[in-house]
């Protein structure tokens, strides 16, 4: 922590007085119009030396030629004097303590902040007007905007500074707030976008404002480090000595080494300036340092990236090329050349595997030859996977001895998988190797990362991101993007957004806008819940009892777990509910399933099924959740797991659950719990966008003597539950881990009257659609329910009395020409036959 004792605010009048000037003489016209009179002059002189040696007459214009030429060295000499001297203060400045842990402000800043505190009595400072001139700075104005306020966010932090105390006090707390957060964001320079914080902290209402905004003090830090690193690379040029350092012996080496004709073929070289911008490598410095240290060595210098998909295993390599173009990596690669070598041409238009092999021994040939190739090859496996791939072969003996090659370093990259099938599982190839694995960005790194992209998106779709925008990306990727890691899926949100953006004209980012963009992405509901949908969540039991009749203790729970996961106070990593339905056969447990899936998600059809009788022996895990082909990265078997990846919104009705296999339900420990289960291939199947819901006829018959006895519903839940623990049908963790466990009634004959009206109706309603309008007393509807009253069984007699009677009946009639379209048809029971008259509508 750095003491107010350790401020010095000792002006520095030069470096003061070169701030003053340094925006109007170092801007891009300034410099452009010196850089055209240079050359300029420079033709001047090249026409000049050509006359010298030819019959050219020049004497009309001699003098003016002399003139430019004249111009010219003046302007060259300014202009190379105006670079080394702001650069020479400029590198100056650097972020350290002096003298014994004593921070001189003037030796630290920037020319912006010189130009503001230098124009002050820093003994007795006008702090408001020194938090004037900062708030209009460019820094400062990103931050602003960043954080989408304006000037009553700043009114409102300004009634908060201690004014009461000596202002020279306050700008000494400023400064060493600001000296603490640019130090921690290792920044180079103190710059007003640091001091802008610094005033912020100051401020008793800095709380309340960020409150308001939806902002703590961590996302504040965050944005300040965004600004300092949007700056410091719109601002970045490459010095003499970095170009210098990464050309290294570049051309002569090349000179010597001849062409890489069939290099250049399969490959592009990805150290070029135009490839940097559209990746971010924050927070990967570990990585990175380790690819160095390999890369660098004499022997063994050739390493492997792993990791899961999307964790920015590509994006690592790239991220050296910009290093080594900037000269900013280690002496023993700053002259490399790093080509990427693509293997879909290298494969593309082989006639067999020999013609394959004989062009990647020219490419390696050519990498050795030159001499200073590093060679990164993506999806490295399918050169060692022997044809178990298609468009792959195995060129391991191929590419052992170029590996041993001192003169050639390789860049592996692939996945986990297929390292231990391919690579792992050949010692010889694997021991040529520096395995690194990279693991998903945790939310910081992930923020910082698309803080570093913002940039790139804005510029490219012209528009502008702010940082409750980035959070909310982030948020959004987390809960429904389950097919890849951080921080791919939050980058391609990003990039999906910032497009769908562009399409809708929406120039300004914020939290509500990417919730209403991502809706159209994702094809999910994001938004907070407004005023339509809260009508429709507090009346969901009135609208899921239109299909669910005479459970209500069913009903109320899932619909309570439903408004808990609209209004986001629910676990998010476990699964938005998870119920255990025990009942009778025919009750509504599945129909409960549908109409929640309807509700929830928009459509019935958003249901994964898994009759999980099948799966009663011991190899039901493996088909199941699948497991790993012999010699081959795929999954085999896997029915649950590839129905929940290809449906990651669903409700997922486990019906009969009590006859899966022991090793099955265990597997729902950690489902339930958690969220997720691993499959076959060691890879991570996410649930917390489903809704579980299991059905059980376990105890059935307790339940129907229960129900026959009056017993309470909560005395024969507690009775039931002791029955299946102590007949060993489900262990008490298992249970435990539901959200709740319903007890399902056997259905009465007034719920099966109730619900011979719905299955009308729906009759009735199909028959509409097609044309047909048709009528039934309620006296048909109860004999219909009566004909279909067996307890034991549910609903489903009934169904099948409507369908032998009712449904056979008006078949008949459509095709004997009785019922007509736009006609209403009445439809009338006689002792057990039915009759019918038409009436005319």
């Amino acid at each position: 922590m750095i003491k107010k004792e350790q401020i010095i605010l000792n002006k520095n009048n030069e470096f003061i007085n070169a701030s003053k000037v340094h925006p109007f003489i170092n801007n891009y016209f300034f410099i452009g119009i010196l850089k055209v009179l240079s050359m300029i002059g420079l033709s001047s002189a090249i026409v000049m030396l050509l006359s010298f040696s030819s019959t050219i007459n020049l004497y009309p214009i001699d003098y003016f030629l002399k003139f430019l030429i004249f111009i010219g060295l003046i302007a060259f000499a300014l202009l190379r004097f105006i670079q080394s001297y702001f650069r020479r203060l400029a590198d100056s400045r650097v972020l350290k303590d002096e003298d014994g842990g004593m921070y001189d402000i003037f030796k630290t800043c920037d020319f912006e902040l010189a130009n503001i505190l230098g124009s002050e009595n820093l003994n007795n400072p006008d702090i408001l007007k020194i938090f004037e001139s900062i708030i209009t700075s460019k820094r400062a104005f990103f931050i602003l905007r960043e954080m989408n306020v304006g000037l009553p966010f700043n009114e409102k932090i300004v009634r908060g500074f201690p004014l009461e105390i000596p202002a020279h006090d306050i700008l000494i707390e400023v400064v060493r707030l600001s000296l603490e957060n640019a130090i921690q964001d290792g920044a180079q320079q103190l710059t007003a976008g640091d001091i802008f914080y610094g005033f912020l902290k100051i401020s008793r209402n800095l709380d309340p404002a960020l409150m308001a905004i939806e902002i703590d003090e961590k996302d504040l830090q965050n944005i300040i480090f965004w600004e300092n690193n949007i700056f410091s690379k719109l601002y970045r040029k490459k010095t003499l000595t970095q170009s210098l350092a990464s050309a290294g012996a570049g051309i002569a080496q090349n000179w010597a080494a001849g062409y890489t004709l069939d290099l250049d073929r399969f490959g592009t070289e990805i150290t070029m300036p135009k490839l940097f911008g559209s990746f971010s490598i924050e927070g990967r410095d570990r990585e990175i340092r380790q690819m160095e240290n390999v890369l660098s060595k004499e022997m063994k210098n050739n390493c492997i990236i792993t990791g899961g998909n999307g964790v920015g295993k590509t994006t690592l390599v790239y991220g050296l090329a910009e290093r080594i173009y900037w000269g900013n990596t280690l002496s023993e690669l700053s002259y490399k050349r790093l080509v990427s070598l693509d293997t879909s041409i290298l494969l593309a238009g082989s006639s067999n595997e020999r013609e394959v092999e004989e062009r990647l021994i020219r490419v390696f040939n050519d990498a050795v030859n030159a001499g200073n190739i590093i060679l990164f090859i993506d999806n490295i496996e399918v050169l060692f996977s022997g044809g178990q791939k298609i468009g792959s072969i195995d060129a391991s003996e191929i590419i052992i001895p170029y590996l041993q090659n001192p003169n050639l370093r390789i860049i592996g990259v692939t996945t986990h998988g297929n390292y231990q099938t391919h690579i792992e599982a050949k010692p010889s190839l694997a021991g040529n190797f520096e395995k690194i694995e990279v693991e998903p960005t945790n939310e910081k790194q992930t923020l910082r990362i698309l803080e570093d992209l913002s940039m790139y998106y804005s510029n490219k779709y012209n528009l502008v991101v702010t940082y409750n925008a980035l959070k909310e990306i982030y948020r959004l990727s987390e809960k429904f993007i389950t097919n890849k890691d951080f921080p791919a899926k939050a980058v391609d949100m990003l990039d999906n957004v910032c497009s769908a953006a562009k399409n809708t004209g929406n120039k300004l980012l914020d939290k509500s806008t990417i919730d209403s963009l991502a809706e159209q992405v994702l094809n999910v509901s994001v938004k907070e819940v407004d005023t339509d949908e809260k009508k429709k969540l507090i009346n969901l039991e009135v609208c899921i009892h239109g299909r669910v009749i005479g459970q209500d203790e069913a009903v109320v729970a899932v619909c309570n777990a439903l408004r808990r996961a609209r209004a986001q106070v629910s676990n998010t990593n476990r699964p938005i509910g998870s119920f255990l339905f025990l009942g009778p056969t025919g009750v509504g447990k599945t129909e409960l399933a549908k109409s929640l899936a309807d509700a929830y998600f928009g459509n019935e059809k958003a249901m994964v099924r898994m009759d999980m009788n099948e799966y009663q022996d011991t190899e039901s895990t493996s088909r199941f959740i699948g497991k790993k082909m012999i010699g081959i990265d795929q999954l085999e078997g896997g029915d649950f797991v590839k129905k929940i990846r290809e449906n990651p919104f669903s409700v997922v009705l486990l019906d009969e659950l009590e006859k899966a296999h022991p090793d099955v339900l265990n597997l729902f420990l950690q489902l339930l719990d958690e969220g997720y289960i691993i499959d076959g291939m060691g890879e991570k199947v996410i649930f917390s966008n489903t809704i579980i819901i299991a059905t059980s006829n376990a105890g059935a018959n307790l339940i129907k003597e229960g129900i026959e006895k009056g017993m309470l519903l909560n005395l024969l839940s507690e009775k039931l539950l002791k029955y299946l623990q102590s007949n060993d049908i489900y262990k008490p963790e298992f249970l435990n881990r539901f959200d709740g466990i319903i007890v399902f009634k056997p259905l009465t004959r007034e719920n099966l009257f109730e619900i011979a009206k719905l299955m009308f109706n729906k009759i009735k309603l199909d028959f509409k659609n097609k044309g047909y309008d048709i009528e039934a007393g309620e006296d048909i509807l109860s004999r219909l329910a009566e004909l279909g009253y067996r307890p034991e069984l549910g609903a489903r007699p009934m169904r099948r009395v409507f369908q032998d009677t009712l449904e056979n009946f008006l078949a008949n009639k459509i095709l004997d020409g009785s019922l007509n379209k736009g006609e209403k048809f009445i439809i009338n029971i006689q002792d057990l036959g039915i009759k019918a008259e038409v009436r005319e509508s």
